[in-house]
């Protein structure tokens, strides 16, 4: 299941954000391993799926199964679904506290037992308001670091991501 999972990663870097019916080789083989419809999920919902049924937790693979996870968006802030708050309760977090990404980075950053960067997301330091174009806050630059990379070249988002994709890698 780690090919899979890896497989996944390296298409989703390799093509950006990929729309659900575009279907390239690797996202067609990870669907039909899957058993699902490749046009109808992106290569980062496939992979999550097949985390899901790795980890046997079928409430979050049918949360991305059903699209719901779709519905949710990265400004969630104090909407809680099923989903966000079956995350946030295995944390011990308040799921209206916190967006769906923020409550993954946490997740990411305890497993890595990284208790700054946990701190960082729970005491939503990410958060930091009125940064100038071009200005690397605290948060990029620790979590540039924590990747390798330059601050100055990606913005907070695209480090989150970077730095989820990196945990889904390692596992």
């Amino acid at each position: 299941m780690k090919t899979v999972a890896f497989i996944a990663v390296a298409l989703a870097l390799s093509a950006g954000a990929v729309s659900a019916s575009s279907v390239n080789p690797g996202k067609a083989q990870i669907a039909a391993q899957l058993g699902v419809d490749a046009t109808e999920y992106t290569s980062t919902e496939l992979q999550l799926i097949a985390k899901a049924r790795k980890d046997k937790e079928p409430l979050a693979e049918q949360f991305y199964l059903s699209h719901t996870n779709r519905t949710v968006q990265s400004g969630d802030v104090g909407v809680v679904t099923l989903g966000k708050a079956q995350v946030a309760a295995q944390l011990g977090l308040d799921p209206a506290a916190y967006t769906s990404a923020e409550l993954s980075l946490i997740s990411s950053a305890r497993e890595r037992n990284d208790v700054r960067a946990e701190a960082f997301y729970v005491n939503h330091e990410n958060r930091v308001e009125g940064a100038a174009a071009g200005t690397v806050t605290p948060g990029q630059a620790q979590l540039a670091a924590s990747l390798g990379v330059n601050p100055a070249d990606y913005t907070l988002a695209e480090l989150a991501v970077l730095k989820a994709r990196e945990s889904v890698a390692n596992r």
